[in-house]
């Protein structure tokens, strides 16, 4: 039950950046930085109208833990006050919602008082706010929980809202990431489409890395020969804010794993699995000590289900199907971890670049997918169009993206992967009509930077399709895209099309975007 409105609970606001799971992390691609995966959380806004209380309260606490701290932590204060924070981070998205929740006047006021703002981005430090709840909420339910790890592991936040709630608090994070980040006037941003939901809302990842305690000193001499676990070794995923590790049981025998302190766990058809086999070859390899691979059991979730195995050697072979293509990849490399959501996933980028009614001679015909990784965009799309080009600075990618070009039998006439440069990452591709052409960007969480950007604006592509695991530098390169393509005052310009949230974890605070550019005339 939700407190009744009188009540004053203590709120904790408290910024940790180890969390994960929930954010998916890239290699950088493109030679582009990339940065540790960030917890980034939306809170709905709140009226400030107990903004003098909750300073007060605030205030308190600022005192009381100064009085408090050793030498030592006074001096981390006085270095940590002069910390800026990086744009577009996660601790820039709490500021701006401790700006929606206490108000810009009370939060200009401390500033100018000179409050410990960052104290909450030191490790393992909180700041305290009494806060009056003025209303309660009918959103929670906790019997739709189905985890009873739900609050300890960090792993899901959501688990106690119904599934279209989930959906509609992504759509406003969104919608909050185009207002606060892409520095646009608002009769630019198109309203932000409804989440697309998918199929699956449990039981959807395809990736699993278990962590697991560090052994002991004192049972360094310890020898476990019949696979059994010891009373004091914990297995499973980090605790919400924290590093420590929370136990879950097991179902299934784990053979003895002597490297780092985590598994690898990655779902993958059986080899010898290709595209249009009705009839899979299921043959493992032996179980070893180490393990490369073990049988799983899954859920039918189609008419023809496949049974699928369990990678834990990161340099094993992975296979995978989106539709009707097979993706070959190394276990450690980067895949989409929802499968379920990849059909339609890759369908609306499909839509959104050949939409119904689009006369003959305006039809795009080519494709550029400019972060291709081993070849997701370029080869479920390839059909649709006449020729596609995937671009990367990784070579090995490039060498997994043609091998799979040759399992799909898609010729190199129809399909070419080429190793880019970062200096001029379009060179390859100006035989294109541009006016003719879309590219697809599906950069890092750290975005595009500026160099190619500029690359992107001076190739002029008609349409743009920028896919994005991170809304808040999405918004932020959008905003600099349509800002850019105006100054240069070529004749055309881009314009923001549509925006749309998906869904690839379900359970999480996590919502990855699909904005869709288009270039018109100034």
């Amino acid at each position: 039950m939700d407190p009744p409105a009188t009540s004053q609970p203590q709120v904790r606001l408290q910024m940790d950046d180890h969390e994960e799971v929930q954010h998916i992390d890239k290699k950088p691609r493109l030679g582009f930085a990339t940065e540790e995966n960030d917890a980034i959380h939306e809170y709905d806004d709140h009226d400030p109208e107990s903004s003098k209380e909750a300073m007060e309260g605030l205030t308190s606490v600022f005192d009381q833990s100064r009085s408090k701290r050793s030498r030592p932590q006074k001096k981390l204060t006085k270095k940590m006050k002069s910390m800026v924070i990086e744009p577009y981070s996660a601790q820039d998205v709490i500021f701006r919602d401790v700006v929606s929740l206490l108000g810009q006047e009370a939060v200009d006021k401390a500033i100018q008082e000179g409050k410990d703002w960052e104290s909450p981005f030191q490790f393992r430090e909180e700041v305290e706010l009494t806060a009056s709840i003025l209303s309660s909420t009918e959103m929670r339910d906790d019997s739709l929980i189905r985890c009873k790890y739900f609050g300890q592991c960090a792993g899901c936040q959501y688990q106690m809202l119904p599934y279209q709630t989930q959906l509609g608090l992504k759509q406003e994070v969104l919608v909050k990431a185009y207002q606060n980040f892409s520095d646009l006037p608002q009769e630019l941003i198109p309203a932000i489409s409804p989440t697309m939901s998918s199929p699956l809302q449990y039981g959807y990842r395809t990736k699993l890395t278990p962590h697991f305690d560090r052994l002991p000193k004192a049972k360094m001499a310890d020898t476990v020969l019949d696979g059994s676990r010891p009373d004091w070794f914990k297995i499973g995923f980090n605790g919400s804010g924290t590093r420590t590790v929370i136990d879950i049981e097991r179902r299934r025998r784990l053979y003895t794993y002597k490297q780092g302190v985590s598994l690898l766990l990655r779902e993958s058809l059986p080899t010898g699995t290709r595209p249009h086999s009705h009839s899979p070859s299921f043959g493992l390899r032996p179980s070893s000590p180490m393990g490369t691979f073990t049988r799983l059991e899954v859920a039918e979730t189609t008419s023809d289900p496949e049974k699928k195995v369990c990678v834990t050697d990161q340099r094993a072979t992975v296979l995978e199907r989106v539709g009707d293509t097979v993706f070959e990849y190394p276990a450690s490399a980067f895949f989409q971890n929802n499968n379920s959501i990849l059909v339609p996933f890759t369908s609306y980028i499909r839509d959104m670049i050949l939409p119904e009614g689009t006369p003959p001679q305006s039809k795009v015909t080519h494709l550029v997918d400019a972060y291709c990784g081993n070849g997701l965009f370029a080869l479920t799309l390839a059909s649709s169009f006449q020729r596609v080009a995937g671009i990367e600075l990784d070579v090995s990618a490039i060498q997994w993206a043609n091998r799979n070009a040759q399992v799909n039998k898609v010729s190199e006439d129809k399909v070419s992967f080429i190793a880019g440069h970062a200096a001029n990452i379009f060179e390859t591709v100006q035989d294109f009509p541009r006016d003719k052409t879309a590219v697809i960007i599906d950069p890092p969480r750290k975005g595009s930077d500026e160099r190619f950007i500029e690359q992107l604006i001076l190739f002029g592509s008609q349409t743009v399709v920028y896919v994005s695991c991170n809304v808040h530098t999405q918004a932020r390169d959008i905003g600099m895209i349509i800002k850019q393509s105006e100054d240069l005052k070529r004749g055309n310009k881009y314009v923001l099309d549509s925006v749309r949230g998906f869904d690839l974890f379900p359970q999480t605070a996590h919502v990855e975007s699909i904005a869709v550019l288009r270039l018109v005339p100034s």
